[in-house]
């Protein structure tokens, strides 16, 4: 005959308390014990670019004792990183100059000449550069008399002094000749030394009147002769610099001539960047 033994309550109760309160324990001592390696882990994951690898590679071990661990570890936050680069372009230092052309200076008669009214030219020079310092330019003549035909040749004109030039035109002495130049500058304050004008003056220590009419000059051969000093960068179109030229012969028939045919003054303008 089978018999039941009615069951005790307060043992189940007592049983049940036990394994509720073993069961919070074990939690409890599994979070002191873990979380410290879970928030380790997960800022060296970021420190090192948020790389999720790094934090399931540290609990690995943790993960294969004790599998269910592994959602609480993959929970950490992976922040976002940024990295900057700067991209560099060097634009280099450029200077061009252009020539109008060849210049027609005018006819003068070989024995009568033309006192008292010269001939004249003027060849633009535009120059573009944009060097923040600016240019200067130079001119010089390839040979010395500047402008000669066939053995016969105006002389050079004659400065005042070797850094001063004369403020208005000379005409030449009796059966003499002469050839030299003027400067108009694009921007009067670009005058270099002796051109730079001040309305009566040449050589003025700064210029502020810019005038082909006045500062003449001479060439002086191969020796190349500054003109224009620019402190800054032109514009996108340059700056015309135009070089004006004067011819006059003195005539003394009976005593001199200029042979006939055409004389050539070759002239070369060179631009530097400052």
């Amino acid at each position: 005959m089978l018999t039941y033994k009615k069951a005790n309550n307060k043992v189940i109760l007592k049983k049940a308390a036990v394994l509720f309160f073993a069961s919070v324990f074990c939690l409890g001592l599994f979070y002191f014990v873990f979380s410290p390696l879970i928030i380790y882990s997960s800022s060296e994951a970021t420190a090192a670019g948020g790389s999720v690898s790094i934090v399931k590679k540290m609990l690995e071990p943790l993960t294969s004792v004790f599998p269910f661990s592994a959602p609480f570890a993959f929970a950490a936050t992976v922040s976002p990183q940024a990295a900057t680069t700067t991209a560099t372009v060097s634009v280099l230092k450029e200077i061009i100059i252009t020539s109008g052309g060849n210049v027609t200076v005018g006819n003068i008669y070989g024995i009568t000449g033309n006192y008292g009214a010269p001939v004249v030219g003027t060849a633009t020079f535009t120059i573009t550069t944009n060097s923040a310092t600016g240019f200067q330019m130079t001119v010089q003549a390839s040979s010395t008399p500047a402008l000669s035909s066939s053995g016969y040749y105006f002389a050079d004109y004659s400065k005042i002094a070797p850094t001063t030039v004369s403020y208005t035109w000379t005409s030449p002495a009796l059966g003499t000749t002469a050839f030299g130049f003027s400067l108009l500058a694009g921007t009067a304050a670009d005058e270099y030394g002796m051109f730079q004008q001040s309305g009566s003056v040449c050589n003025a220590g700064s210029g502020t009147v810019s005038s082909d009419a006045h500062c003449w000059s001479g060439f002086t051969g191969s020796t190349a002769v500054t003109v224009i000093n620019r402190t800054s960068a032109t514009g996108g179109a340059g700056e015309a610099e135009k070089i004006t030229f004067s011819a006059e012969y003195r005539g003394n028939p009976g005593t001199t001539i200029l042979g006939s045919g055409t004389y050539t003054a070759t002239i070369t303008a060179t631009a530097t960047a400052n």
